[in-house]
């Protein structure tokens, strides 16, 4: 039985995490695109894949991180959920293919990955943090004196503008007609 795994509708903040089960030399075959297709995203099911957002890592270059590590430092994963399955995502050898909510685009689909991928699982990257944070640093602190000044009133400084660009269009004209003139 194959898993099925729907993806909807400008679906981000998701990893997929699947087991390739080929041999070394055969990997770059299958998730490499070519002229004649690519097997990689036959085997997904796959109507979009963006060749550049794919993730196919041998896990033995994994080596003191194992991929539990690599899921939540590379992916940013959130570690709680990464640690119920921690021991069998670092025991998996040979390559697993890590596709990014971002790989798969913005458009529905549904996934039915057949041999030689095996869906593993789904992970939640974790959410960024807000950028409009208030900083806490002694260095973000400011040092002016003065306290607050009132904002200008709207409109003031649009006004300014177009008086002075109009007081140079009249002097720009009353130049032409003296050059012209004499």
């Amino acid at each position: 039985m194959t898993d099925t795994i729907e993806i909807p509708e400008r679906d981000w903040g998701k990893v997929h995490v699947f087991t390739l089960d080929l041999r070394a030399d055969e990997v770059p075959a299958f998730t490499t695109p070519d002229d004649s297709g690519w097997p990689l995203k036959r085997a997904l099911g796959a109507t979009h894949l963006d060749p550049e957002r794919v993730e196919v890592l041998a896990t033995r270059e994994l080596t003191g991180m194992g991929l539990s590590g690599y899921l939540v430092e590379g992916q940013g994963v959130q570690e709680a959920q990464v640690v119920p399955d921690r021991a069998r995502l670092d025991a998996l050898t040979g390559h697993v293919v890590v596709l990014p909510s971002v790989a798969l685009g913005t458009g529905a689909q549904t996934l039915r990955p057949t041999a030689p991928l095996a869906h593993f699982a789904t992970y939640s990257e974790t959410p960024a943090r807000p950028a409009n944070e208030r900083l806490e640093s002694e260095s973000a602190r400011g040092t002016l004196t003065g306290g607050r000044t009132d904002p200008a009133p709207a409109g003031q400084g649009s006004r300014a503008r177009l008086i002075a660009v109009i007081a140079a269009l009249a002097v720009a004209a009353l130049l032409l007609v003296w050059a012209f003139a004499g």
